[in-house]
């Protein structure tokens, strides 16, 4: 059953779920068993025919590991018993790779800056101990 939905999704819970429950999708507040046909129903009402019911636990999973929660918690939530099938949910995406190139391109700079202020001090002590190493 699912608990949590994304952003891109709201629309279909908006459609589809009675806001009365913990679940995203009941009907009369009872959870469904059956999800094939609602799904279908909702996608539809929402006009998002290519989501697929998994994109909402794959959204999830993306969700948690963006928001820094624990992998064991994120994996404890989703119902995931093993790393390897919860990694298969944890897609990288261009946007992700586009913020790991932002973050170590500013980690670079900081690095370099430290150096830089670093830098005179140490060739000050380099300067003093080559003039008394010549006298």
């Amino acid at each position: 059953m699912v608990h949590y939905a994304s952003a891109r999704n709201r629309r279909l819970i908006a459609v589809h779920s009675s806001g009365t429950s913990e679940f995203v999708f009941t009907k009369n507040g009872k959870t469904i068993k059956d999800l094939s046909r609602k799904w279908k129903k909702a996608v539809k009402a929402a006009g998002l025919p290519d989501i697929l019911f998994h994109d909402l636990r794959r959204t999830g999973i993306r969700n948690l590991v963006r928001a820094t929660v624990p992998e064991q918690v994120a994996m404890s939530i989703s119902g995931h018993r093993s790393r390897t099938v919860f990694e298969r949910y944890n897609i990288t995406s261009e946007i992700d790779k586009k913020e790991a190139m932002v973050k170590l391109e500013a980690a670079q700079s900081k690095l370099e800056t430290q150096a830089e202020q670093q830098l005179p001090s140490k060739m000050d002590k380099f300067m003093v101990e080559k003039k008394k190493d010549a006298a």
